[in-house]
This record gives structure tokens, sequence and C-alpha cells, in this order.
């Protein structure tokens, strides 16, 4: 009962901050975050896919001005489903703006979820509209534009909860973590990294704290269950890395090294952002002190719940200092979660949870957050809101895409042999060269030596005819990339690529020749589809067996 009569008064006030927080967006336009267009492109994208039938896309037909490439594979679907999934409701204007308020509301309520289960429902309420809007939230809304990192806030509470809850069963608990933790890696890679990692360092504190093993085994078993649920995803994402360009992702200026609080990379635009970034860390860690020293009444009441948050606090204080370096070094994968700052994301959950606490003492403390809220949520927008350009606008871009156009493609989902610097929109789908008898390569306009037609250009499948009186050489608008197969007169064909920027190459004979190239079904999508098959098979049968075992227990 507590649950229901806190999160019905809760939803009077998480949508309305929700909203206060995205309403400059209504007479300024979309805050310009730097991962604005990538998330938006990949929005329109999947929202054409969808259209033409493709109900799980892969390859971005779009991306580097219509060459495509991987984005799909590698990049998780929550985030561009959700996008998608208002696209088709909203105009593309509106879409940024309704996506942040709803993960703020959804942020909150999942935020009560946590706080309710220690705190009564007030203050649980309370904890919830904080941490809606809190400032790290702001930052990714008006100034990074990271909705999937965004998106994820919305799980690292129910982590928190599920890895430290001692009522119901371990089955019941484990099962919910498991999900939790799917969720999170099909929602944003370097958020899932800190999830893994936070889970870890709860668990271990947990089983210090209650001499038990049980927290470990809770957290491990979770851990590989929710692997084993994401493994659609999660199989070709990490088998096709071989085939692209990953170690980008970590390139000079986006490893932890170069954005550890006030590190500097030589880049004078790059160096400003981490100071703003570093100051507002600062800020924080100020906040989050005194938000503890104000919730004493915690440690009191709830000693072991207080050193997990306290020590939680710390470990993101460390992780953000040079200090850390030998851990993002030697650490598996901890370089992935690339800046150090998005730590912040477990930093606000135990900063609201205390500030909640500390603030829910009076009526006067509790109406003064209300008064702090707008002036907190004003402050961000002032300095990190960034101006929007004609072309970022989301209805441009989906203009761009609607013309061909195209858009730009990303350094660490290029395939390994392509550069991406190399492409400009409206390419040939098509670009013949015949080859003459002295073996001269030279291309031809509309030529009676060769005549190509593209009757196919779909997402997922090309088709095209070729004539020709002599040998040609063709260079399609297309990446190479080891999933298309090519089919030449209904015989596999090795295809090969153009060095300069990896788009595919055909060499055909002369005379006529029916070219077709489809996007294949590759073994790692079967292998991880049917893991997650029977991950989820197992998640319900235990999850039955436990729902059996509370019946049969006496009343």
């Amino acid at each position: 009962m507590r649950f229901k009569n806190g999160i019905r008064a809760g939803l009077w006030w998480t949508p309305l901050v929700a909203l206060l927080a995205v309403s400059p967006f209504f007479w300024r336009g979309t805050s310009n975050g730097h991962d604005l267009p990538f998330h938006v492109n990949s929005w329109i994208e999947v929202g054409r896919q969808w259209k033409s039938g493709i109900l799980y896309p892969h390859w971005a037909a779009f991306a580097n001005f219509g060459s495509g490439e991987p984005r799909f594979v590698f990049y998780p679907p929550i985030s561009w489903t959700l996008g998608a999934l208002l696209g088709l409701a909203l105009p593309w204007q509106a879409v940024p703006g309704t996506l942040a308020a709803l993960v703020c509301i959804a942020a909150g309520i999942s935020m009560y979820l946590f706080a309710s289960e220690w705190l009564d429902a007030q203050t649980a309420v309370l904890a919830a509209v904080l941490y809606a809007v809190n400032p790290y939230q702001l930052i990714v809304i008006y100034e990074r534009g990271a909705f999937a990192e965004m998106i994820a806030s919305i799980w690292i509470p129910g982590i928190l909860l599920f890895a430290m809850r001692e009522r119901s069963s371990f089955a019941r608990n484990t099962l919910l973590l498991a999900v939790h933790m799917a969720l999170v890696w099909l929602t944003n890679i370097p958020a899932a990294v800190i999830a893994t990692y936070l889970l870890a360092f709860v668990a271990i504190i947990r089983a210090v704290q209650t001499r038990k093993l049980e927290p470990v085994l809770r957290a491990a078993a979770a851990f590989v269950l929710g692997l084993g649920l994401a493994a659609f995803y999660l199989v070709p994402a990490i088998y096709e890395q071989q085939w692209v360009q990953v170690s980008a992702a970590v390139a000079a200026g986006a490893s932890p090294r170069d954005n550890l609080l006030f590190a500097r990379t030589g880049d004078l635009e790059r160096d400003a952002v981490l100071f703003r970034t570093s100051i507002f860390a600062l800020i924080e860690f100020c906040a989050a002190v005194v938000c503890v020293g104000l919730a004493k009444p915690l440690r009191r009441s709830l000693l072991q719940l207080y050193n997990v948050l306290l020590s939680a606090i710390v470990l993101v204080v460390i992780l953000l200092s040079p200090l850390s370096l030998p851990l993002w070094k030697y650490l598996p994968k901890l370089q992935f979660v690339q800046f150090p700052w998005r730590w912040l994301l477990v930093l606000n959950v135990a900063m609201m949870f205390f500030a909640a606490v500390a603030f829910a003492r009076t009526r006067i403390s509790r109406l003064a957050v209300f008064a702090i809220i707008p002036l907190v949520i004003a402050i961000c927008y002032w300095k990190f809101q960034q101006p929007i350009y004609p072309e970022d606008r989301p209805v441009a871009l989906a203009q761009a895409v609607g013309d061909g156009a195209g858009y730009e493609g990303t350094d660490e989902y290029t395939p390994t042999q392509a550069d991406n610097s190399n492409f400009a929109p409206y390419m040939a789908r098509i670009a013949v060269q015949i080859t003459t008898e002295n073996d001269e390569q030279r291309k031809v306009a509309p030529s009676t030596l060769a005549h190509s037609n593209a009757d196919v250009w779909d997402t997922l499948h090309k088709h095209f005819t070729m004539d020709s009186q002599v040998p040609t050489r063709s260079t399609l608008r297309l990446l190479d990339y080891p999933a298309w197969q090519v089919t030449v007169d209904g015989t596999p064909f090795q295809q090969t690529y153009d060095q300069a920027d990896g788009r595919m190459i055909v060499a055909l004979p002369a005379g006529h020749h029916e070219v077709d190239i489809s996007y294949r079904k590759t073994p790692d999508r079967r292998w991880g589809q049917w893991i997650s098959l029977f991950a989820l098979i197992l998640t319900i049968g235990i999850y039955a067996m436990a729902r059996s075992d509370r019946r049969s227990l006496p009343t």
C-alpha cells in the first residue's frame, strides 16, 4: 500500500519537474547536445526500416552518406527503439524533448522503488523528484544529448535495490536483478560496464556486512543470466568487433586518461568542455558531502545502507581522480566507459537518496526542495545548453535522409579496411570503370561500352544488371562488410573493396550479368538468439518455481 500511495503522490510532481526540465525546448528549440545528431539519425533510420518490414535493423543504410555502416549491430537497441517509436507518433522536432521528459519520469519512478524499500513514502517521493532531474541528468539533456546514457539512469537504482534487498526470496531478487542487468546492457555499453563494476562492488560490501556469500552469488547469477537475456544483441556485437575499427572508441581524446578531472588534451574545444564538466563534478562532490552530513538519521537507523551508499560516493570520487589510472588501465573493459565522469550516474543515486533524507525533516525544508529544483534547472540550462544550427535540427536531419543525402558515419563502426572521411553526399550508386586493351582504367559517363541499371537498392538487398562490351570494375555506394553476400548470375562471387575508402568493388567480365547483394544472417546472430531464448526459458522456469514455492508456504 505504501508503494501505491507513494507513487500516486509522486506522479503529481515527477512529470511536473520533468516538463520543467525540457520546457526551454518549446521556445528555444532542442539543445544541440554532442550526441544529438547520432541519436536522431538512428531514430529516423530505424523508423524507415520498420516501415519497409525490417523489425530489428542491423545495417544503417544512410550512414556514411549512403554507403552504410553496421551501426545497429553494435549500438544497443533500447534507445533507438524508443526514439523511433516516438518518431512514428510525433514530429521529429518534438521527439528529443519528449523522450527526455519520459526518461526523467521513469528515472523518478525507479528511484521511488529503490528509496521506498527503506524510507517512508513521503521521503521516497522526495528522492524520486530529486533524482528525476538530478544535475547530471540535466547535463546529459542540455550539453551531451546522450539519450542512451540518460535511459540507463532508469536502471541504476533498480540494480542497487535488487543487489541489496533482504526481503523476498533469493530466486526472485536474482531474477529481477538479472532483468535490470539485461536492460542496462541493451541500453548503453559504458553504463553497462559501470553497472557491472557497481554490482560487484556492492556485492562484496554486502558480503562483508552480512558475513554471507549470498550477495556475491546473487550478483554472479544475475550477471550471467542478464548477459544471457541480452545475448541476441551482445553476441553479434562482441563477435563482429573484429570487422570494425572498435578501438576508435577509446582513441586519443576519448580514453579515460584524457578525461579525468581537469585533464588536458591540447584540443581547445574539448578541453573547455572537460574543464566545465570538471568544475561541475567538484560542485557535485561538495553537494554530496553536505547531503551525507545532513543525513545523519540514516546512519543511526540504516547503518549498512548508509555505508554502501557512502562507499559508492567515495568510489566515484576516486575513479574521477588521477589516483585511479591503474584501475582504468588494467581492469577488464573498464576503459570502454571512455569518460570517467559517467560514474556521476552512480553518485547521483546516492546523493539524491541522502538529500531526500536531509530535506524530509521538516515541512519548510521539503518546500525548499521545490524552490531549489527550478533554480538548478535554470542554472544548468544557462551554463550547458547548446545552440542548435539549422542543419542539426531533427527536421533537417530527417530531410537529409529523405533526400538520399544521408549523414556522417561513426568511426568505431567503420569496417576495418574503410576510411569514412572520404565520403560525400550523393555519390553514384554504381561508378563504372572499363578496362581498355592497354589495361588502363578510366571512368565512363554515359557510354556505349558499358551500362548498369540498379533496379533494387534497398537497405538489405541490392540488385543491378551490367551490360558491357569490355571488362568492368564497378565501385558501389556500399561499404564492404563480411555480412554482405554477393552473387553474379546466381553464383557466389568474391567482391573486393576500394583501398581509398572501403566501398565494395565488383569486377565483371564483358557481357550481360545479374548482380545480387544481400545482407545475410551471420552465425553469430543465430547463436545470440538461441542463447537469449534459452535464458528467457530459464528465467520463466525459475520464476514459476519460485512462485509455486511461495504459494505452498503455510499462511
